[in-house]
């Protein structure tokens, strides 16, 4: 009986599964009503059964399974589409708009989490009235199916400023002139400033009309190096006005005393966690000729002092105070004539992109003297530092704290620990929820945490927490937080990549998947690429115990197939569809495939394509020394004979191959091409390259070649990767990289969405790549800077942290750093 209920089940399931909804495709789209200024009429959207469409927006991870949307523009040109959540339903999704029509849709705008949460959120302007928009919306990595809300609306009457546009104009020592960018031309807008600290309403106003009188706006007679506060508000008509927002600016300083060390301007040393900055400037810094060992030096550095106390331990913290974002921190023993000793050099251990270096065993009433620079040696303006004893209750790194592992109903929180034997809390509850009405998981740290549970959960939930440890009373540290988590489904359904092919044959191929639900139910459907979805055959097993690994047979030599997943944890819990997810069976060896018969390339011709699918190692073949040891090793090979000329490149850098993240060996032969020990290595590279996407392609420079001699070429794709890639010989001498010390300014930094970047320097075609503090690349486009003409670059997908932007062309280079909130 429990069999023959699985059984229907699972078939009602499969039926289920496959279905499609109503608005499947773009020619079937359901309409949306635009709703009014900040009103948005939600209405309900299944992607169930939904199929891939044969778009390829570039956002939010898509693997098909999108429904379509379509809203007629209105007469203001503008729309805001949002996406949220229904109890439920899907918790994270992405969203495309298009224009045109289904049969030639020209993509608008892509968006992946600018809603709340994990949901999107898309708002254009300039649109034509009574045009037609096309909108897509899937889950994110095509993991799960179910239900969203989605709705369509006007901005507000009269839009607030944003506070990172509310900037510095132009600035002098009694003078700053202050902009924004504003919505609502024609309003009439109030600033109010004073000295930094003054009570709103106490300060100096002036006003005008947005558009006619400002910005910019001009404010005069100020002091010397002086900050002051400008809120700033405009007012639309007698019922709409803008929130309220402020910025501080400071005057220019005056001539520079501490350019060296001898001028070191002393400061004092505070209390045990008590830092009382001194503001300090770099106008005008020359380089001291001390080599400062981190944070990019570049001179520019100023110099402080001071005597350390009895307990000979000190905190030394820099901070932004209106002028650079990113600075560095060295810090010496010594004297100031040519014996200094460095002790310590930090980049951004302390707030943001800012310093603070701990040090502890210094000699009490000795002087010490700290430098300070920008990093990069190009921006200017002023920063706080300050010397306090450490504190008697740290706090932990903000970003030390992780999900160590969580369930549908259970979480379990982990920190750097320290303040061992305090007292921990840690408060959590749903998504946004206030301080003070949250649960409250406690103990002592090191013997009842970290890693703390946080039980009482509900799945597939988003909740908040924060933390604070007390270590002794009125002695606490920082409350941290909001940090966010979010549970499993109590089936829960596998990301797209985790459905892995683990090995492959000419006629088979196996594939896992992480067993999140054992005893389930699964199903495999799998057919050759593009099949439609309930036409191909199905492989079906209990979790755990038929599979992972699975084998499915019968398969055909060097193809490309398609699988779909998809779990039955009980008669009414499944996981979402998974799929199209890529295989392939195994190819048979290209013909270049050893040594013997590699491939002959002429020099200077232009890149040729070849294919490494199928590609194997020969018995006995050693790898090239900088392939990393990175198995399997699958290598095709080439030749060329040398010209008239000592010099050679190699190089596998061309843009956009299927297989773009190659290694590259280049061999002298020496006697027969069958015994591979004839063979010396003479030149290697891994990731020489820059062309798009990555840059992960391969240059080999080499010099002292024979005119006539032949020379053989092993390329590798990287963890056994495969497929068509391009590679050329040619000799022609290589230019030398040039770095560019003030290339490009980017801003609001910290930021948090988009960036502006603009150069004076490094016009023309350039590319621009962002990377993470582990060194992952993050962000990479090409683009056109002019001098007036910056680039805005969205940056919603990047998690809050610290990152390096680099931008290079065909001359050189240029680094800077940036903070994500």
């Amino acid at each position: 009986m429990i069999r023959s209920i699985l059984s229907a089940a699972i078939l009602a399931l499969s039926i289920t599964a496959f279905a499609q909804p109503d608005n499947d495709d773009c020619s079937s789209a359901q309409f949306l009503t635009m709703g009014g200024p900040e009103i948005c009429i939600p209405t309900l959207g299944d992607n169930t059964g939904a199929t891939d469409g044969g778009i390829t927006p570039p956002c939010a991870f898509y693997q098909g399974g999108e429904v379509w949307f379509t809203v007629v523009v209105p007469s203001t040109g503008i729309a805001i589409i949002e996406t949220s959540a229904e109890p439920g339903g899907i918790t994270d999704t992405g969203l495309a708009v298009y224009t045109g029509d289904c049969d030639d849709l020209v993509l608008l705008e892509c968006n992946d989490d600018g809603g709340v949460g994990l949901y999107s959120l898309i708002e254009l302007t300039g649109l034509t009235p009574g045009s037609q928009l096309y909108i897509a919306v899937w889950r994110y990595a095509g993991s799960q199916e179910g239900e969203f809300n989605i709705c369509t609306y006007q901005p507000p009457v009269c839009p607030d400023i944003e506070t990172f546009s509310f900037e510095e104009d132009s600035v002098s020592v009694d003078y700053i002139s202050v902009t924004w960018e504003s919505f609502s031309p024609g309003s009439a807008y109030t600033i109010e400033y004073g000295e930094q600290g003054f009570t709103l309403g106490s300060g100096t106003q002036v006003t005008g009309v947005t558009g006619t009188d400002g910005p910019p706006v001009e404010f005069t007679g100020l002091e010397l190096f002086t900050f002051y506060d400008f809120y700033l508000w405009a007012v639309c008509d007698a019922e709409n006005a803008t929130d309220t927002i402020v910025q501080t600016f400071n005057t220019a300083p005056g001539i520079l005393t501490n350019d060296d060390c001898s001028g070191a301007i002393n400061l004092p040393v505070n209390g045990p966690n008590d830092c009382q900055p001194t503001i300090g400037f770099n106008d005008g810094a020359t380089d001291s000729g001390v080599p400062h060992t981190c944070a990019f030096y570049q001179g520019g550095d100023v110099w402080f002092s001071f005597v350390a106390p009895s307990t000979g331990e000190v905190f030394v913290e820099t901070n932004f105070a209106g002028g650079f974002n990113d600075g560095g921190l060295a810090l010496y023993s010594g004297d100031c004539d040519g014996g200094l000793v460095q002790i310590d050099c930090d980049d951004d251990g302390g707030d943001g992109l800012f310093s603070l270096i701990e040090a502890y065993d210094l000699n009490p009433g000795e002087t010490y003297y700290a430098a300070v620079w920008e990093y990069g040696g190009n921006d200017e303006g002023a920063f706080s530092i300050c010397v306090y004893a450490p504190p008697t209750c740290p706090t932990p790194n903000q970003f030390s704290f992780f999900v160590d592992s969580v369930s549908s109903d259970v979480a379990y929180i982990d920190w750097g620990e320290v303040n061992i034997g305090a007292t921990y809390f840690i408060e959590y509850g749903l998504d946004g929820f206030t301080p003070g009405t949250g649960m409250i998981a406690t103990g002592i740290i090191g013997t009842d945490g970290p890693p703390v549970e946080l039980p009482g959960l509900e799945a597939a939930t988003i909740y908040d927490y924060y933390f604070q440890a007390v270590c002794s009373p009125g002695d606490s540290t920082d409350v941290l937080g909001p940090y966010f988590m979010q549970t499993l489904e109590t089936c829960q359904t596998p990301f797209f990549f985790q459905i892995q092919q683990d090995t492959a044959g000419f006629d088979f191929v196996t594939v896992s998947w992480p067993i999140f639900n054992p005893g389930a139910t699964f199903i495999l459907e799998y057919g050759l690429e593009g099949f439609e979805l309930g036409t191909g055959s199905q492989i079906t097993g209990t979790t755990g115990v038929d599979g992972p690994p699975v084998t499915i047979p019968g398969l055909l030599v060097g193809s490309d197939y398609d699988l779909y997943f998809i779990e039955a944890c009980d008669e009414t819990d499944s996981t979402g569809l998974v799929g199209p997810v890529p295989i392939e069976t195994a190819s048979f060896p290209p013909a270049y495939d050893n040594v013997c018969n590699s491939a002959e390339l002429f020099v200077n011709d232009p890149f040729v394509l070849f294919n490494s699918e199928g590609a194997t190692s020969e018995p006995g073949e050693v790898e090239g020394s900088c392939f990393g040891g990175q198995p399997p090793l699958e290598t095709v090979w080439f030749h060329w004979t040398q010209p008239a000329s000592t010099i050679a490149t190699v190089t596998t850098d061309t843009a956009n191959t299927e297989l773009h993240d190659t290694h590259i060996a280049v061999y002298e032969l020496n006697g027969d091409c069958s015994d591979l020990s004839n063979l010396t290595e003479i030149g290697c590279d891994e990731d020489g390259g820059n062309e798009a996407p990555n840059g992960f392609t391969s240059v080999v420079n080499l010099t002292g070649l024979v005119e006539g001699n032949e020379y053989y070429i092993q390329v590798d794709g990287w963890d056994g990767q495969d497929g068509e890639f391009g590679i050329r010989v040619f000799s022609d001498v290589v230019s030398v990289e040039e770095f560019y010390t003030d290339g490009f300014q980017i801003f609001p930094n910290p930021a948090t969405d988009h960036v502006t970047l603009k150069s004076a320097t490094m016009n023309g075609l350039v590319d621009i790549e962002i990377h993470d503090m582990n060194g992952r690349l993050t962000f990479a486009e090409r683009r056109v800077l002019e001098a007036t003409r910056p680039a805005i670059l969205d940056l919603e997908s990047l998690e809050p942290g610290v990152y390096t932007v680099r931008v290079f062309n065909e001359n050189g280079f240029s680094v800077q750093r940036l903070i994500i909130e």
